[in-house]
């Protein structure tokens, strides 16, 4: 056969499927081991130059839900500790209570550009 009729997917099937060495490619084939070699890389970067597949990935909205599960987790963790020092719930709620009117004095106090640009641009 010699080097030049070598095809690429003919020795990767004999050496995939009909599970032959190297050394029996060569002899098959009448070229040299380094030979079979090179022809088998080619063949696996040609095999990794196809186009990519168009995928679809789902959107992940645990996100989004994530959030308000660890505000929801703290605060109950906040609940117990002060209820566990104090023996009280109603020092729990009062807690809880302030906590939550701090929260909105912050929130407040920031301010949104877009919320600003749009009432401006209103009057």
């Amino acid at each position: 056969m010699g080097w030049q009729r070598l095809i690429y997917t003919q020795i990767w099937e004999e050496y995939v499927k009909g599970k032959q060495t190297f050394a029996q490619l060569a002899e098959k084939f009448l070229c040299s081991i380094f030979m079979i070699q090179r022809r088998l890389d080619k063949v696996l970067v040609q095999t990794f130059k196809k186009e990519p597949m168009e995928v679809i990935v789902p959107m992940d909205t645990t996100s989004y839900f994530s959030f308000y599960d660890v505000v929801y987790k703290s605060a109950m963790f906040i609940f117990e500790i002060i209820e566990n020092i104090t023996n009280n719930k109603r020092c729990s709620v009062l807690t809880l209570a302030f906590l939550f009117i701090i929260g909105c004095y912050f929130l407040n106090q920031t301010k949104s550009e877009k919320l600003e640009s749009k009432v401006l641009d209103h009057f």
